[in-house]
């Protein structure tokens, strides 16, 4: 078995290389993120022979985690080309996808099955139904009577629209409980923003802002609640050690199911 130092943040161990990333922390921790780049944790003076020492006992693990990534990386979501009938998540469920133009009429859109006032109480529910005769301009995407509504002007642009709509609507979504699960876990009401996280579905900055990203709203509700209560939890843990995963449990007693369903399906949930 090889160990080659190659600088201050790099480290290779044969075939595999792994980026050193230190703080103030106290343990070392190894990483496999989700796209299958590999993290070591460390201390800001733990000497290098230690972070070879715990890198190497942990090379059958490492591989049998690399395999399992390589799995589930074979579920990964293929690009959308937003045709009409292509299917996009909500919260688990699946809407499928109409291209609408701005001067169709009631008419015309009841000859394609959408008749006003037949939305969906779900839509509703999100804010994101109601009466198109009062709009005197189309928004370039709704939810509609469960159809994703995508102005077919603005299919080049169609990826950002829906991030942006799940964004709006994920926040909107997550703050009835943002305000259960602040006062459950015994913190005050954070500021919560939606945004590119990349790899990561959710982050706590140091000044007590959550940040999630955009893409956890394609997923069931509880599971988009579990990455909520992870979050909230490091208001008082930062570190993910026992008494973290104990707060987790007492506020979301089968928080596992939904980690294991993130950690199976995440790669699917892109557009």
């Amino acid at each position: 078995m090889e160990l080659q130092g190659l600088g201050d943040k790099v480290l290779q161990l044969n075939d595999l290389v792994f980026e050193i990333q230190r703080s103030q922390r106290k343990s070392l921790a190894l990483v496999v993120e989700r796209d299958g780049r590999l993290t070591v944790k460390a201390p800001v003076e733990c000497p290098d022979k230690d972070i070879y020492r715990f890198v190497e006992k942990k090379n059958l693990w490492l591989y049998l985690k690399l395999k399992e990534k390589e799995r589930l990386v074979r579920k990964k979501a293929t690009a959308k080309e937003f045709v009409p009938g292509e299917g996009f998540l909500f919260l688990g469920q699946s809407y499928r996808l109409r291209l609408v133009n701005p001067g169709e009429n009631d008419r015309q859109r009841e000859s394609r099955g959408v008749r006003f006032g037949q939305e969906t109480a779900q839509d509703f529910k999100h804010g994101v139904g109601g009466n198109a005769n009062k709009q005197k301009k189309l928004p370039p995407l709704v939810l509609r009577g469960g159809w994703f509504e995508l102005l077919a002007s603005e299919v080049d642009r169609g990826r950002d629209h829906f991030i942006n709509w799940y964004k709006c609507k994920g926040l909107e979504w997550i703050d009835k409980d943002l305000e259960y699960y602040s006062r459950r876990i015994g913190v005050d009401k954070p500021t919560v923003k939606i945004r590119e996280l990349g790899y990561r579905w959710g982050s706590c900055s140091r000044k007590g802002v959550i940040n999630l990203n955009w893409r956890i709203f394609m997923a069931p509700p509880a599971v988009v609640r579990y990455v909520l209560v992870h979050e909230l939890v490091h208001l008082l843990e930062p570190r993910h050690n026992q008494a973290f995963w104990e707060r987790v449990e007492m506020a979301m007693p089968d928080y596992r199911e939904h980690k294991q369903w993130l950690d199976e399906n995440g790669a699917s949930l892109d557009i």
